[in-house]
């Protein structure tokens, strides 16, 4: 059996992250994985500047684009320009991998290839029953995606959105064309987008959806990728996924010295889907809660608890209302929006710029919404 003070399930970026700060500071960590790095993971990987700054170590040779301009389709195009990056591409497979060798570096034990198959909590310690035989700690931490075998039977997740994406290698002129350039397109799908996405050699091309009822997710791939002139391009990597959203009625991110981070916690924007941002930030207040309360698990729980109360589920509040709104009132809001690019900019320069900035958005969603009222549209 082996023995480490805190065990985290999940190398990816939240329970890499995680691991490398509390092993950083001289804790006995050890970090769980299920495969064995690099690995594909099916995900847009666009990383905001606000997520950015949750990283504490260089991570640019992660970055394979840096986009300053967005190409916003509906009724027509609507093309959009930064003096700054607004989103960062990345290969996860590679930044996964970059993030858990600087755990590792750090201090962290890494077992992979080790699929944890039940989780036994008891009064003092959690017992991990695994591949390789039963890990014992002090504290656990889930950070094991959105069908997290930690978190099961903490929370049961009642909402998902949906999403499907591919690796499309296009010719050499749209793949230069598409360099540093995001292209989001809202015509494809219910509830959602298309988007495209440069990926050094490649495009990552993907649609997503808040609404369950929409119909099937691959068919709206299949028609993006058409009416982008992709259907006879050649794939790789295609995937659907759920992407698990927090609801008001379960809020449990922690438990019996057992805390859930990122998707195992259901912290995805309902607007965007994207979740790296919120997983890599209920990383950071993880580490706070466990640090201050050195050895005093129970404090670091209710500590985790508290702070995720406190900064992340009003965001998510308040991203849940915006995206109701905006998707049901789509057609108006993006018709008024191409007619207006000042605040066409501001608004998706608000959403790329990650859920703290989202309180924003609501005020300018108001306006937007006001100038309906009043027929300028």
């Amino acid at each position: 059996m082996q023995k480490h003070e805190i065990a985290i399930v999940g190398a990816g970026p939240c329970g890499s992250l995680l691991a490398f700060l509390l092993a950083d500071a001289g804790r006995d960590v050890v970090l769980l994985e299920k495969s064995r790095h690099p690995r594909n993971k099916p995900c847009g990987g666009g990383i905001t500047p606000k997520t950015r700054e949750f990283i504490p170590v260089a991570w640019d040779n992660s970055v394979e684009d840096e986009c300053r301009r967005a190409s916003l389709c509906y009724h027509r195009t609507v093309e959009l320009e930064w003096a700054e990056p607004v989103c960062y591409m990345v290969q996860r497979s590679r930044f996964d991998e970059f993030l858990c060798a600087t755990a590792r570096g750090a201090g962290a034990a890494l077992w992979e290839d080790t699929s944890v198959r039940s989780v036994e909590k008891e009064r003092n310690h959690v017992t991990l029953h695994t591949e390789r035989g039963p890990v014992l700690a002090n504290l656990v931490v889930g950070a094991d995606g959105a069908h997290s075998r930690v978190g099961a039977g903490m929370r049961r997740v009642r909402r998902y959105a949906f999403a499907a994406v591919t690796e499309v290698c296009p010719e050499p002129s749209r793949m230069e064309a598409s360099r540093g350039k995001i292209s989001v397109d809202f015509s494809v799908i219910p509830g959602g987008y298309g988007w495209i996405f440069p990926k050094g050699d490649h495009l990552n091309v993907g649609v997503y959806t808040v609404y369950p009822q929409a119909a099937s997710i691959a068919a709206h791939l299949d028609r993006y990728l058409e009416k982008q002139g992709f259907g006879e391009a050649l794939q790789t990597n295609r995937r659907g996924f759920p992407i698990p959203l927090r609801t008001e009625s379960d809020q449990t991110v922690a438990r019996d010295r057992v805390l859930l981070v990122g998707d195992a916690a259901a912290l995805a924007d309902p607007l965007t889907g994207e979740g790296v941002h919120a997983g890599c930030w209920s990383a950071l207040l993880a580490a706070e809660a466990i640090l201050k309360n050195s050895g005093n698990y129970g404090a670091a729980v209710s500590g985790y608890e508290r702070l995720m109360g406190q900064k992340i589920w009003p965001q998510l509040r308040e991203s849940d209302r915006l995206a109701s709104v905006f998707y049901r009132y789509l057609h108006h809001a993006m018709s008024y929006l191409e007619k207006r690019p000042e605040l066409a900019r501001e608004f998706w320069h608000a959403v790329f710029l990650g859920q703290q900035e989202k309180l924003r958005l609501l005020p300018i969603l108001g306006r937007i919404l006001a100038g309906l009222v009043r027929r300028e549209v």
